[in-house]
């Protein structure tokens, strides 16, 4: 009876291991394989009959196979079941000589007073080759964001930890990534009167909005950095972390006021080059001619008559001197918006036409700025130059209207008209005709009915102005 039991323990034993999923050994405490199911040869070659009688470590790749008796040991000297997934890296032995990536379970068992293992080897090369992908994809990723000429710096909002920064980042505040990854409170390299902005635009950056700002870093040597911040929440490992790019713009605002006195330089040079030739034109040709006139006039009867002429030509003379040092006059600000500037401008002028010109604006004046506003300026200034030396008018008035993505200056007077030739016409008139084909605009001057003239100067408004 007890011979029939036992070979139908035997029989059962058999078919629960053939029924496991995984290929199944079982192994004496000296590591002889006792019995092994037939999915041990679909994984590692070996036939159930081959591996009976012989030794573990048979599988085991030799590299490793020293070790693995005193591990074996250690184990039946501590018998627990061991899970698979337990963060090892293990290979098996295929009968050709390849090594496999497995995942390895231990449970201990105890037959009839034999202490054996159950070792169940999952094949792990599709799960490993994944993993591999993965680490490959981080440490690619990982590399790049090492790369970037822009400072990183990642923020675990559930542990309200740093997590990550990148060299340029700890390179924009001179500390180590150990030191800011220790850093729980405020960190130093925020401004004290940025802690509150700072903390709002996180917290829009939580509810989902990518968030652009702008701070100056501090330098653990105690300098600022202007730098541009692009802030955006993430999932990372299961947590939300607040991902923060820093974009030092030291150079480009370096470059900025670079451009910007080279433009104020060139236009200081426009404007004497400009003056320069009035004065030849104008000025100097005028006193020359009433040099000659005086002198021609010495000895003549009708000497009082010509001289009389010739004051009339240094008043002239006069009135184009007083044009000059308005357009030498210190320049106008735009601190107020171009609406401010404008009445400045028109307020000046009003002291050579001997009365005020009218002003009227029209639409969002003060939104234009830079460049625009600049010529905007410089034209309206031009343009009542030309009523002063030429019109001999009594009403001007400056019209300046924003509208349809396009900004118009009008200026019109009832003086004695004036519709120039460009080819043939003074720097004045062509300052105005080149500001407007710079900026890709017009310049219309036309007479006026019944007399009088109209300037037209009209240029597109650029995003953002």
């Amino acid at each position: 009876m007890r011979d029939a039991w036992s070979s139908l323990e035997e029989n059962l034993s058999a078919a629960v291991l053939e029924g496991l999923p995984d290929a199944t050994l079982l192994v004496r405490r000296d590591g002889v394989v006792v019995h092994a199911n037939r999915r041990i040869e679909d994984l590692l070659g070996w036939s159930v009959a081959e591996l009976a009688g012989r030794r573990v470590e048979t599988l085991i790749p030799d590299d490793v196979r020293h070790r693995h008796v005193a591990l074996r040991d250690g184990f039946f000297g501590d018998p627990r079941v061991r899970l698979m997934g337990s963060g090892l890296e293990l290979n098996a032995l295929h009968r050709s000589g390849e090594q496999i990536a497995v995942e390895i379970s231990l449970s201990p068992l105890d037959l009839d007073g034999e202490d054996l293992v159950v070792a169940a080897v999952r094949d792990a090369r599709e799960q490993r080759a994944l993993r591999m992908a993965l680490l490959e994809e981080r440490n690619r990723a990982a590399a790049i964001v090492d790369g970037l000429p822009d400072g990183v710096l990642e923020y675990n909002l559930d542990t309200r930890r740093y997590v990550t920064a990148n060299p340029r980042f700890c390179e924009l505040v001179g500390l180590s990534l150990e030191q800011i990854l220790t850093v729980s409170d405020v960190p130093p390299w925020w401004a004290p009167h940025d802690v509150e902005e700072i903390r709002q635009t996180r917290e829009r950056a939580m509810a989902g909005e990518i968030v652009h700002y702008e701070l100056r870093l501090r330098h653990a040597s105690g300098r600022t950095i202007p730098v541009m911040v692009t802030s955006t929440t993430m999932s990372r490992d299961g947590q939300r972390t607040l991902l923060g790019l820093f974009h030092d713009v030291t150079e480009e605002r370096r470059v900025a006021a670079e451009l910007e006195h080279a433009r104020a330089v060139m236009a200081v040079f426009e404007d004497r080059d400009r003056i320069a030739g009035d004065l030849h034109d104008g000025v100097v040709q005028r006193l020359f001619a009433a040099g000659l006139r005086l002198q021609s006039s010495i000895g003549r009867a009708d000497q009082q008559e010509r001289v009389t002429e010739v004051v009339d030509q240094i008043d002239v003379a006069i009135t184009e001197i007083r044009t000059t040092i308005f357009r030498l006059h210190s320049r106008i600000h735009l601190d107020d918006g171009l609406g401010g500037a404008l009445r400045a401008v028109v307020g000046e002028s009003s002291r050579l036409l001997g009365y005020h010109p009218t002003l009227e604006l029209d639409g969002p004046i003060d939104a234009v700025a830079g460049d625009i506003a600049t010529e905007i300026i410089a034209v309206a200034r031009e343009s009542l130059s030309n009523i002063v030396k030429h019109a001999q008018a009594t009403t001007t008035t400056v019209r300046m209207t924003v509208n349809d993505g396009e900004a118009t200056l009008v200026v019109e007077d009832d003086g004695i008209g004036f519709t120039p030739d460009v080819a043939g016409a003074g720097s004045g008139v062509k300052n105005l005709y080149q500001r407007a084909n710079r900026l890709g605009g017009t310049t219309v001057i036309s007479r006026r009915e019944p007399r009088g003239t109209t300037v037209c100067w009209t240029v597109p408004l650029r995003r953002g102005d």
